[in-house]
């Protein structure tokens, strides 16, 4: 990856403006998606390389990269994201297999006809896991209990509910179509009326894709995550 110190070191720039927006105060528990991110690759014993599609502000790969696992970005927008190979997911094609495929909150930017297909590359392009989050727009709730008593007694544990929506979402597809960053947009969410977690899982299956867990982030329930293995 690319060196990007020189503007960074302007905190006046958009560009700083862009890459500090992680530690803005509304996203403190967002955060912990990140935690999730790459925790998979860096704990998973069997995981040495992985292939990240939209990487954004790359803090995935600098936590992979941190604990020795090769790390490949692919983002469309060079100036902005830096990554390691400027492609899309449709036009990127390789020969080389990584131990796991990601994208985090990525694959919704495009039709829902589309995620079948694109499931479909991450699976080709990986020899063992594909491990993708997408945003959940239905209804949650959570509490968050923990207690501590000194050394004798520390207790932590989070509930969280979670229910579709009722009222069906209707993205202006075509409007989206039309635009020239047609890509910024939400085209589809899990827990849309039509588009329930049930729906999600055929789209895995369709893919060829096993899926071993799906999860919700419990301190920021708009992301869900899924692990699936190539057989």
């Amino acid at each position: 990856m690319r060196n990007k110190d020189s503007r960074l070191s302007d905190k006046q720039s958009e560009f700083y403006n862009y890459y500090s927006m992680t530690f803005h105060d509304h996203r403190f528990f967002e955060w912990s998606s990140v935690w999730m991110q790459a925790k998979e690759p860096i704990c998973l014993e069997d995981v040495h390389s992985v292939l990240e599609f939209g990487t954004g502000r790359n803090v995935t790969k600098a936590l992979v990269e941190h604990h020795g696992i090769k790390h490949t970005s692919v983002d469309f927008n060079e100036e902005l994201f830096i990554p390691d190979v400027v492609e899309t997911i449709e036009s990127y094609e390789s020969d080389e297999k990584h131990d796991m495929v990601c994208a985090f909150q990525v694959l919704e930017h495009g039709p829902k006809e589309e995620l079948v297909t694109r499931l479909k590359k991450f699976k080709r392009l990986s020899n063992k896991y594909v491990y993708i989050s997408v945003p959940w727009s239905g209804r949650w709730a959570s509490v968050l209990m923990h207690m501590n008593v000194k050394k004798w007694f520390d207790f932590k544990k989070c509930w969280h509910f979670v229910f579709n929506k009722t009222k069906k979402r209707k993205p202006n597809v075509k409007a989206y179509a039309q635009q020239e960053e047609h890509w910024r947009p939400h085209w589809w969410e899990v827990g849309d009326h039509d588009f329930s977690k049930q729906d999600m899982r055929k789209c895995i299956e369709e893919a060829g894709l096993v899926l071993q867990w799906e999860k919700h982030n419990t301190m920021f329930p708009s992301h869900v995550f899924y692990m699936m293995t190539v057989d």
